[in-house]
């Protein structure tokens, strides 16, 4: 029973699909193919990271990088792909709640039986500490 009427149901869209065609056929009103093109344009935010809309990729490890004087971290995440961050507010810009978890995760287990030694990693400590474990003597 179930699959005729699920026969059917195709049926009647297939019927309605040659009718929509035959009606648009006799519209008064097309547009051209440059005014499609037109309407199909994406125009990107502003502050918006497209790349992340398109693909996600899960955070697997992170570590801290120096190259010359310059103080990094480095996110590297599924598939080898990387990114670099200077800057704890950076980073927040273009992390989803999932990673920040995902990176407190991470964070918390490597600093849970020793002490951060470097800057870079006593910052992103804290700065993650801060979010997800919340002190109320703590000044800010």
């Amino acid at each position: 029973m179930l699959n005729k009427n699920l026969i059917k149901k195709v049926q009647r869209d297939k019927d309605r699909e040659s009718k929509a065609q035959e009606n648009s056929e006799e519209s008064k009103y097309e547009l051209s193919q440059e005014q499609l093109q037109q309407l199909m344009i994406i125009v990107p935010e502003e502050g918006m990271n497209v790349e992340v809309l398109q693909t996600k990729y899960l955070i697997i490890d992170w570590e801290v990088c120096t190259e010359d004087s310059r103080k990094y971290w480095k996110i590297i995440k599924v598939g080898n792909h990387t990114d670099v961050y200077q800057i704890f507010e950076d980073m927040l810009k273009n992390f989803d709640r999932d990673d920040l978890v995902k990176l407190w995760s991470l964070v918390h287990e490597r600093f849970n039986s020793t002490e951060p030694t470097k800057d870079k990693e006593r910052e992103l400590w804290v700065e993650l500490k801060r979010l997800f474990e919340p002190d109320d003597n703590d000044t800010l």
